[in-house]
């Protein structure tokens, strides 16, 4: 039978902020996965934006060389967020430039589903998002909601839970203050939800999806883990 990999994830070459890379040398020409993949291996899953793809790296002896690379499901090539579910063999990511979620089969590269939400929800700029330890949901963090333009009404701000198999909405949570960063606590009972502009630290459940308990206010707004 497949031995199931060990792989590791990465958000590089996109710069502080997710703003990109500048340009440098010459990228190599994208390859498919080789014919022996996954085997036995470890893996690194990186995401890179100058060349608007995911570079899967082989690190199975310490050293990383590329080993082979599928494109972004968009062309914006500004990636948000990044997690992945190992049982599964899912990859997902956020474009916030493209206003996109997408899974991918880590296996093959393949769009297993894509959702653009701002056009299905009308939220804008999905950014870290962060799966359920039971890698049923997807907690994303929307650093706009449905304001048109600017910063105004950012008491009205969200986390859009999104199915991990389908890309579907489960529900909305609220979350004011610009929704950045998530971190999913390891016995898988709550998700952790930081906003750039806003000083508490909202604490959800992982199966309701319901906010269990607002920690702070702190000096500064809960933005980084």
């Amino acid at each position: 039978g497949l031995a199931v990999p060990s792989m590791a994830l990465g958000a590089g070459a996109q710069g502080r902020g997710g703003l990109g890379q500048a340009e440098g040398p010459a990228l190599p020409p994208m390859q498919p996965p080789p014919a022996q993949f996954p085997g036995t291996g470890r893996y690194l899953y990186v995401t890179n934006d100058r060349g608007r793809r995911v570079d899967v790296l082989n690190n199975t002896v310490g050293q990383h060389s590329l080993l082979w690379s599928f494109p972004y499901a968009d062309p914006g090539g500004r990636v948000g967020g990044v997690c992945a579910d190992h049982a599964a063999q899912r990859l997902f990511a956020t474009q916030l430039n493209d206003q996109t979620v997408a899974a991918y089969d880590m296996l093959t590269g393949r769009i297993v589903w894509r959702v653009n939400t701002a056009e299905k929800y009308g939220l804008r700029q999905p950014d870290r998002l962060t799966i359920t330890v039971d890698g049923k949901a997807l907690f994303v963090p929307m650093n706009f909601s449905r304001e048109k333009a600017g910063y105004g009404g950012w008491q009205n701000h969200v986390f859009l839970v999104l199915d991990a198999a389908t890309g579907e909405k489960i529900s909305e949570i609220s979350r004011p203050g610009r929704p950045h960063n998530s971190w999913s606590g390891e016995a898988g009972k709550y998700m952790y939800l930081g906003g750039r502009s806003d000083q508490t630290l909202v604490v959800a459940d992982q199966k309701t999806y319901r906010i269990v308990k607002t920690i702070g206010p702190f000096n500064w707004p809960i933005r980084m883990f």
